[in-house]
This record gives C-alpha cells, sequence and structure tokens, in this order.
C-alpha cells in the first residue's frame, strides 16, 4: 500500500471519527447545536429542517467512517485470531466485530441526539 491508498482509506475516515466524538462532546457540553444556532433562528419551519438534516448527515457521515475504521481494525484482530489461536477464537472476534458493527449507528444516533439537546 503506498502513502496516498494509507491516508485515504485510514487516516481519513480515523481523524474524522476521532472529530466528530470531539465535536458532538463540546457541543453536548456547551448547550448543543440548537443553543449554538439561537433560539430565534428556529423558528421557522425551514431552518428547523435544516438542523435536522445536518444532524442527519452528521450521523450518517459519521456511521459509515466509523463502520469503515471498525472493519479494519476487526479484519486484523480476527485475521490475528486466527492464525494465532484457531478457529473458535476467530468465530468469538466476528461475532464481537458483527456486535460492534451493529452497535455503531445506535451509538453515534445516541451521540449526536444528546449533543442537539433533543434526548
Amino acid at each position: 500500500m503506498n502513502a496516498v491508498n494509507g491516508i485515504l482509506l485510514i487516516h481519513v475516515p480515523l481523524m474524522t471519527v476521532v472529530a466528530g466524538a470531539i465535536a458532538a462532546v463540546v457541543l453536548g457540553r456547551n448547550g448543543g447545536i440548537t443553543h449554538a444556532l439561537g433560539a430565534n433562528g428556529l423558528r421557522t419551519p425551514g431552518s428547523r429542517m435544516a438542523v435536522r438534516l445536518a444532524l442527519g448527515g452528521a450521523w450518517l457521515v459519521l456511521t459509515v467512517l466509523t463502520m469503515w475504521c471498525v472493519f479494519l481494525g476487526g479484519l486484523v484482530v480476527v485475521q490475528v485470531l486466527l492464525f494465532g489461536l484457531g478457529r473458535a477464537f476467530a468465530a468469538a472476534g466476528l461475532l464481537t466485530l458483527a456486535a460492534a458493527m451493529i452497535s455503531i449507528p445506535i451509538i453515534w444516533a445516541l451521540a449526536i441526539l444528546r449533543s442537539s439537546g433533543r434526548v
């Protein structure tokens, strides 16, 4: 793998996920995205739709990139388990990876909704 592929496939998704997690924590501690936009700007129906689209877009991007990062890390871990400890441990690793992949959208939804002040 050359340097450009490593940057595009591993570093950029990982950095985006970390930045999204930091943004969710910061927005959650400062009153949420609705507070940042101001109460007066949210009175029209179009602005509420814009906030919903922004939250949905953030959820989609962060979910896809997190799933990609977890998949890459999980693939390496399952390979190490398969060749180091055997089939049973690799199967347990695959089940754990599947559980993690299923829980990622739920975790990001809760984090984004909590940071927006909606939960």
